[in-house]
C-alpha cells in the first residue's frame, strides 16, 4: 500500500497491511541521528519522516536546545514565551479574575491565522509528501488555556456566567477560522485539540462538559464534515466517562488514548471511532529498546481488525526525552520490524 492508501484505508475503517504511524517527531536525538548537520528544518524534516516512515502528521518543530534556552534567559527570545530545557511555555493573557473581569467579546479576525496555517501547511506538504501526509491541527475554545488552570477553576464556581461567555465568544473565533482554513481541505483529517482530562479522569464535571463543550465540538464536526474532511478529537487523559459523548457529537477519531485500554475501547468503539494511540510515553522515555518493542507490537494487536487504528504515543507526539535507541526500536516495531 501507498502511505495515502494505508492512511486513508484505516481513516475509512478499512484492513491495512500496517496501521499508519501517526507522529509529531518533536526528538533532537531523531534529527541530528539521520539528518547531521541540517539546519534547514523542512529538509532536515523530510530525511527524518521518510526514513523513520512515518506515515502522517500534523506539525513539524524541533524542541528548544541549551542556545535557545540561553537566549531565553537573556532576554532575547519571542516576547512572552521562556525556555527551560526542552519546553517552551508562554505568558497567559489572563492571570487574575480582575484579568477576566476586565475582558470584552471581540469579532473574529480569521483571515491572518488562515492564511500563516495554510502557508505553513504547503510548505510542510511540499517537503514531507508523498511519504508522509500532512494534516492540522487546531486549539480548542475552552478558556483554561488562557488562564491557569486554578484561575479557571475558581471562575467557573465564582463567575459562571462570564466564564460561558468567554467560551462562546473563543469558539466563535475558532468556528470562524476552521471554516476559512478548511474551505481549502489541508489533508483529509483535522484535529481538535482539547484536553479534557488527565491520567485517571476528567478535568472538568461531565455535566458542564454537556452544556459547554459537546453541542459546540458537534457543530464543528458538521463543518468540517461539510467540507469533506474527517475529525479527530484530540485530549489528553483518560475520557471513557464521555466516550458516548464524542461519539454523538460525530468525531470519527479520538487521540491519544491515554491510560485507556485500547482494546477495550476497540471492542465497543471499533465502528465508530478510528482509535489513535496508544504506547505508553513513559516506556518510551524510561523503558528498554524490547520493552518499546512490546508495547508497540502489544497495541499493534489490540487495534487490529477492520482498519481504524492509528499507531500513535499515549502523549500524542514523540517526546524530546526518547532516548535515539527507544525511539528507532517504535518505529522498526511499528513495521513490524
Amino acid at each position: 500500500m501507498t502511505t495515502r492508501e494505508r492512511v486513508m484505508a484505516a481513516l475509512n475503517h478499512e484492513e491495512v497491511d500496517f496501521p499508519p504511524v501517526f507522529a509529531f517527531v518533536e526528538n533532537n536525538a531523531l534529527y541530528d541521528h539521520f539528518a547531521p548537520g541540517e539546519t534547514n528544518l523542512l529538509r532536515a524534516a523530510a530525511v527524518v519522516h521518510r526514513e523513520l516512515r512515518v506515515d502522517v502528521t500534523y506539525l513539524v518543530r524541533r524542541p528548544p536546545t541549551a542556545a535557545d534556552e540561553a537566549r531565553s534567559r537573556a532576554g532575547q527570545g519571542a516576547p512572552g514565551a521562556h525556555v527551560s530545557g526542552m519546553t517552551t511555555w508562554h505568558d497567559k493573557p489572563f492571570r487574575t479574575l480582575a484579568d477576566l473581569e476586565a475582558w470584552r467579546p471581540t469579532e473574529p479576525n480569521p483571515e491572518p491565522g488562515v492564511r500563516s496555517a495554510l502557508a505553513a501547511y504547503e510548505a510542510e506538504r511540499a517537503a514531507l509528501e508523498p511519504d508522509t501526509v500532512v494534516i492540522r491541527q487546531g486549539g480548542g475554545f475552552l478558556l483554561y488555556y488562557h488562564t491557569s488552570l486554578e484561575l479557571f477553576s475558581y471562575a467557573l464556581q465564582d463567575r459562571p456566567a462570564l466564564v460561558e461567555a468567554m467560551i462562546g465568544n473563543l469558539y466563535e473565533h475558532q468556528r470562524a477560522y476552521i471554516r476559512g482554513l478548511c474551505a481549502h481541505r489541508p489533508g483529509p483529517a483535522y484535529q481538535i485539540c482539547e484536553d479534557l482530562a488527565y491520567r485517571n479522569g476528567l478535568l472538568f464535571p461531565p455535566r458542564f462538559l454537556r452544556r459547554v463543550y459537546f453541542p459546540r465540538l458537534a457543530e464543528m464536526v458538521e463543518i468540517l464534515h461539510g467540507f469533506g474532511m474527517k475529525v479527530i478529537q484530540h485530549t489528553d487523559g483518560n475520557v471513557t466517562e464521555v466516550l458516548d459523548d464524542l461519539v454523538d457529537a460525530g468525531v470519527d477519531g479520538l487521540n491519544p488514548l491515554e491510560s485507556m485500554d485500547l482494546a477495550a475501547v476497540k471492542k465497543r468503539y471499533g465502528r465508530n471511532l478510528v482509535l489513535v494511540g496508544n504506547v505508553d510515553s513513559r516506556v518510551l522515555a524510561f523503558g528498554t529498546p524490547e520493552q518499546v518493542r512490546r508495547a508497540v507490537r502489544e497495541n499493534i494487536r489490540a487495534g487490529w481488525g477492520s482498519g481504524g487504528h492509528w499507531l500513535d504515543t499515549s502523549s500524542g507526539e514523540f517526546m524530546p526525552d526518547v532516548p535515539l535507541e527507544n525511539a528507532l526500536a517504535f518505529f522498526e516495531a511499528a513495521k513490524g520490524g
